[in-house]
C-alpha cells in the first residue's frame, strides 16, 4: 500500500494494512476523499473502471495491468475508506 502513494499523510487514521486489504478514516468529506484516492492511483498508472456513487457508499474499481482493486468510500467519522485486492 505504501508504494501506491495513497493520500494518507494528514488528518488520517490507517487502521488496517494487510496484503489484501487497506482501511483508513479521513476527516474530509466523502467526495473530496474519493477524488484524492482516485487521482493518486491514476498518477500511479491505475485506470478507473466501474464507479457507483448512488446511495450512501461510493464504490470504484480500478485496474493496472492484470491487477484489480475495489475501493469503497463510506460515512464514518466523516469518511471511511476500504481498498481490497
Amino acid at each position: 500500500w505504501t508504494a501506491m502513494n495513497l493520500p494518507v499523510k494528514e488528518n488520517t487514521v490507517v487502521w488496517k494494512s494487510e496484503p489484501s486489504e487497506f482501511r483508513a478514516v479521513h476527516k474530509e468529506d466523502k467526495k473530496t476523499i474519493t477524488k484524492n484516492y482516485t487521482d493518486a492511483l491514476k498518477a500511479q498508472g491505475w485506470t478507473l473502471g466501474e464507479f457507483d456513487e448512488s446511495g450512501d457508499r461510493y464504490m470504484a474499481e480500478m485496474s493496472k495491468g492484470g491487477e484489480k482493486i475495489q475501493l469503497e468510500f463510506y460515512d464514518f467519522n466523516n469518511t471511511g475508506v476500504v481498498i481490497k485486492k
